[in-house]
């Protein structure tokens, strides 16, 4: 005699009491959220015309508070394009190196600081360069500066 029997129904009061909740909170209903569908389109329209407007130029465009356009663009994921400048590189990149004389031939190098070199260059370093500078004595091969 296997009944299939359910538990019996409970009250909302019981299960948010066993939830750990209010019972206010089993009733609530988000409004928010036609409401920023529709911001996101309107948002979504001025980012389209101006690629590069924040939350600020475009919550003076739509004649909003910047707080909310800027709430609906982080929940929606809207970002601005960012165009960084590049650096200008010197113009004989690519080409055939200068032949440049040897100032040191015929010099015997025997002890530390009589001869130093130095040497520049840039590194790229997460979409920006960083120039770097080195000053190395020739004897001990140690950098100095």
């Amino acid at each position: 005699m296997a009944v299939n029997q359910l538990a019996p129904p409970q009250s909302k009061t019981e299960l948010a009491s066993q939830l750990g909740i209010s019972r206010q909170s089993l009733y609530y209903q988000p409004r928010l959220q036609g409401k920023d569908l529709r911001l996101k389109a309107e948002i979504e329209k001025v980012l389209a015309s101006n690629k590069a407007y924040g939350h600020r130029r475009v919550a003076l465009d739509l004649r909003i508070n910047k707080k909310r356009a800027r709430r609906v663009m982080k929940l929606f994921n809207l970002k601005p394009q960012r165009k960084r400048k590049k650096p200008n590189k010197p113009k004989d990149v690519g080409q055939e190196p200068m032949a440049i004389p040897n100032l040191i031939t015929g010099i015997i190098i025997d002890a530390p600081h009589q001869v130093w070199v130095s040497d520049f260059t840039y590194l790229p370093y997460f979409g920006r360069f960083l120039y770097l500078a080195t000053i190395e004595d020739v004897f001990t091969r140690q950098v100095l500066g």
